[in-house]
């Protein structure tokens, strides 16, 4: 009872915390957004690139020339208030980001949570803030589309049981604010709810977000976006959601456009010695795709403009005996990956396939510099 009591109070101001986000968003910012193209969101007709540093927000008037620091730290004092006001809003976030991720009491963590969202609603009602980066704020990620069309802020809150919850915001290009809160329901997913249903802000798969990639097909626009999920202390996952609205403009999460990567079992067949079956029928497709790994292992999922594919890392059970469990499982120094073909993201088995006759020979470069006798161990 106790435990139940516990996660319900979590739960009940987790959710609470992200409600703040309506109470402080301007009357009908919360309700669903038109997509890109549609008539309701406010069109961009010439998107300005993604600024360089903070001082792209465009002033009002020209301002006079800026102070320079005494010190010669080339740190501009901002003259335009809107300016102002941002670099103050974003020291707040960062005092309240580090302890939202660096308290050692779940309490403070929660209490910098419930009065970092605030904080964030107020300062994205600043006009201009659309183009302000909040990079200082290590804290919180912030991905862009590509066709500038909305960004979308992601944060995480690590609860008393090592697991995590996960907070954000889609941010349209308008010069009003226009805001779509997201709420984490992760928590409630079955891992085969997660990976076969189409979400919404309100019921969203929670990650922190960290690259995005756009693919048009058929009229529409799919924005694919590469995020973390901390999981909890045994296993972490990487994972790519598709993001894309619908005629009347709501926003979902997933569409069944990433294909299976190999066949898969359940725990329990796995401990009825079963094996995986080759797939004698058409290619499966998953609304979203999970790299579920090893809490102390490093494993990479990136998007590779020069390649054009999502490049993963191919991972193996550390012991053949633990194959499929999860949270045994480690890079193998190999990737596999996904190609974007006809409005599909295909499922590529082996990314790199060059290959070596012999292993690269060490030489030093000058004589009498080989300490460890490599040069004499040479055939």
């Amino acid at each position: 009872m106790l435990l139940r009591y516990t996660l319900f109070r979590s739960l009940h101001r987790c959710i609470l915390a992200v409600l703040l986000l309506l109470v402080f968003a301007r009357p009908g910012e919360s309700q669903a957004q038109t997509a890109p193209d549609g008539p309701a969101l406010p069109s961009v007709a010439a998107p300005a690139a993604p600024p360089a540093d903070r001082s792209t927000v465009k002033p009002e008037t020209d301002p006079p020339q800026a102070a320079v620091d005494s010190n010669a730290q080339a740190e501009a004092v901002p003259t335009d208030p809107r300016m102002a006001r941002l670099l103050a809003y974003e020291d707040s976030l960062m005092v309240l980001g580090d302890s939202l991720v660096g308290a050692r009491r779940y309490e403070d963590r929660e209490a910098a949570c419930v009065a970092f969202i605030p904080t964030l609603v107020k300062a994205l009602k600043t006009p201009g803030s659309f183009d302000y980066p909040f990079d200082r704020v290590r804290s919180l990620s912030v991905v862009r589309s590509d066709d500038e069309r909305f960004r979308v802020f992601t944060f995480q809150m690590m609860l008393w049981d090592r697991t995590y919850r996960y907070f954000g915001a889609i941010q349209f290009a308008d010069e009003d604010l226009k805001l779509r809160p997201l709420i984490d329901g992760s928590l409630f997913m079955t891992d085969s709810m997660a990976l076969t249903r189409q979400l919404d802000p309100d019921n969203w798969y929670g990650a922190l977000y960290y690259g995005m990639t756009m693919r048009k097909y058929k009229g529409e626009r799919y924005y694919f976006l590469l995020g973390f999920d901390g999981q909890d202390m045994f296993s972490s996952r990487k994972l790519v959601d598709v993001l894309h609205f619908d005629k009347e403009g709501r926003v979902h999460f997933g569409a069944p456009m990433l294909e299976v990567p190999e066949p898969t079992l359940t725990d329990a067949e796995f401990e009825m010695g079963l094996k995986p079956k080759e797939r004698s029928g058409p290619a499966a497709f998953t609304h979203r795709f999970f790299l579920e790994y090893k809490t102390e292992a490093s494993a990479s999922l990136r998007y590779d403009p020069e390649l054009e594919l999502i490049v993963f890392d191919h991972l193996i059970p550390e012991n053949p005996l633990s194959a499929g469990i999860r949270s045994t499982y480690v890079p193998d120094g190999t990737y596999e990956g996904f190609r974007w073909e006809k409005g599909e993201w295909r499922y590529v088995e082996k990314v790199f396939t060059q290959t070596q006759a012999a292993p690269p020979v060490y030489a030093p470069a000058q004589p009498k510099t080989d300490p460890g006798n490599y040069e004499q161990r040479r055939p």
